[in-house]
């Protein structure tokens, strides 16, 4: 016969058996005549329970708890047992502290996320593995998200050394201090998919007001730079012109390099009674003006292409004037004209001095301290 502890009266009653079989301590509710197993403890010591275990002063199985009590119940849910630990709302349902301190805080918070949090309110400032109803991995700054990895793994947004970097809206990753005051620089692409420029990368830099293009690659591969552009050596590429060559061989031309910011301008020309005149702007299909605004320290060169009559030439404005030594010559003249860029650009970039012109012989720049360096 098992022992029984009876309490309570006697509509209901408490009791603690022996159980049927030996070793098992058995924790019934209902009546003197038996009750229901609420409880069991074996010989080994282990715990089962039927329905919840509540610890904390609070019924098992409910979920309105005290403020900031964090109750353990321990449940059977479709036959398979768990451990929930509970809290309300806005409070952690487990939580560590330090010496009771309300300064630190690690635990699940009532939105089953995973907080590591500097302030009394949990949900303030540090680490959780979900924001905003989206699965992912979020560090927060007094509420802020100052880095997010989603769901899918990618990195939403983030801060390295006080600058944010990250991708914003799937679409851009930002190289900057912040996305909403446009400081930095981001890497963006067109923010429209359905527009005919969609596929452009975009770098962009930030004007306190607004992102702005400082290169852009489109769909084509076709590269355009706001600013300057300086590098080591510079080519075409092209498939070969050949058709018996194209398959098998590419043709490549070096650029033209110079000390001077030059353009060049060339055409041909038939004298008439000796003369000719050549808008520089026509010839050049740019509008009238254009040359004048463009250039400077302008020269001319001419050849007679027909004859041995000697020639010249001379640039007023934007008007190349050749005449030749006969003048009843109706010589064919092939010209050439060079000018020194001076729009407000090369007056502004890095690479041009004060007055434009190429700093030919600059100092190397200083190489930025390593971290090594800068501890």
């Amino acid at each position: 016969m098992p022992s029984i502890i009876q309490a309570g009266n006697a509509a209901s009653t408490g009791l603690v058996t022996t159980g049927a079989t030996d070793g098992i301590l058995e924790l019934r509710s209902g009546t003197a005549a038996g009750g229901t197993v609420a409880m069991t403890i074996n010989a080994a010591g282990a715990v089962t329970a039927s329905g919840s275990v509540g610890i904390g002063g609070a019924t098992a199985g409910t979920t309105s708890y005290g403020a900031y009590a964090t109750p353990l119940r321990v449940t059977l849910a479709g036959g398979l047992p768990y451990v929930e630990i509970v809290g309300a709302s806005n409070q952690a349902g487990l939580l560590f502290n330090r010496n009771g301190s309300t300064g630190w805080f690690t635990g699940l918070n009532a939105a089953g996320s995973l907080r590591i949090a500097r302030l009394a309110t949990i949900d303030e400032t540090g680490l959780t593995n979900a924001k905003d109803g989206t699965n992912g991995l979020t560090i927060d700054e007094s509420g802020t998200a100052s880095a997010r990895i989603d769901g899918a793994g990618q990195l939403v947004q983030g801060r390295f050394n006080n600058e944010t970097v990250g991708i914003v809206a799937e679409s851009s990753i930002h190289l900057g201090y912040s996305n909403i005051n446009f400081y930095g620089y981001r890497i963006a692409n067109t923010s429209n998919p359905s527009a005919t420029a969609a596929g452009t990368l975009r770098i962009q830099r930030g004007t306190g007001g607004s992102w702005v293009d400082a290169l852009t690659i489109d769909n084509s591969g076709s590269i355009a730079v706001v600013g300057s552009l300086s590098k080591g050596s510079g080519s075409f590429r092209v498939d070969h012109p050949l058709p018996e060559l194209t398959a098998t061989r590419q043709l490549v031309h070096s650029f033209i390099e110079g000390p001077k910011a030059d353009l060049i301008y060339r055409g041909k020309v038939a004298l008439v009674d000796g003369q000719a005149t050549v808008n520089i702007d026509t010839a050049a299909t740019m509008t009238e003006g254009t040359f004048e605004v463009l250039c400077r320290d302008v020269q001319c060169f001419t050849t007679n292409e027909s004859d041995w009559i000697c020639v010249r030439g001379k640039v007023t404005g934007n008007i190349l004037t050749i005449e030749a030594e006969d003048i009843t010559a109706t010589s064919v003249v092939s010209w050439m004209v060079i000018g020194e860029r001076q729009d407000p650009h090369m007056m502004e970039t890095e690479w041009t001095d004060g007055n434009g012109r190429v700093i030919v012989e600059p100092l190397k720049p200083v190489p930025p301290q390593t971290l090594e360096e800068i501890k």
